[in-house]
């Protein structure tokens, strides 16, 4: 993509975005069991089960990044905890929160999906449980 823009005669600029604050789904295939209790908090906010970073989240970021490198790949890097501690994604969070009902008809039309009716397209951490996806509309 990028160099089909430049040919065009446009800058590019490869843009690595790491959604750091994103929930543990599940536990992936030969992790230990205990990453279970971690499911649905943020993989910046759970232990490292490799031990070698100070998250998971930063673990999965590292080996992101040196394959881009060994690729020799250019890229900005930028993760999301960064885009909110910026006030980056302000201005889009209330857009969404104030469209939620709207929103919430076109993910159902288009995917047939009706959770959106009860909770928001906005997951912010629950400050009781320290999880994503919980906070209910």
């Amino acid at each position: 993509m990028a160099l089909a823009i430049e040919e065009q005669g446009y800058k590019s600029e490869f843009i690595v975005f790491s959604d750091n604050k994103d929930g543990l789904r599940s536990v992936p295939k030969g992790l230990p069991s205990w990453l279970e209790k971690y499911v649905g908090h943020p993989v910046m906010e759970i232990p490292d089960p490799f031990c070698c970073h100070p998250s998971y989240g930063e673990h999965m970021i590292s080996l992101l990044l040196e394959a881009l490198e060994k690729c020799g790949i250019e890229y900005k890097f930028m993760t999301a905890v960064e885009a909110y501690k910026n006030g980056l994604l302000n201005e889009e969070i209330k857009t969404i929160l104030q469209n939620a009902k709207r929103i919430s008809s076109i993910v159902k039309k288009e995917t047939g999906q009706e959770k959106y009716e009860k909770v928001l397209p906005y997951f912010p951490v629950c400050a009781s449980c320290g999880r994503i996806y919980t906070t209910k509309a």
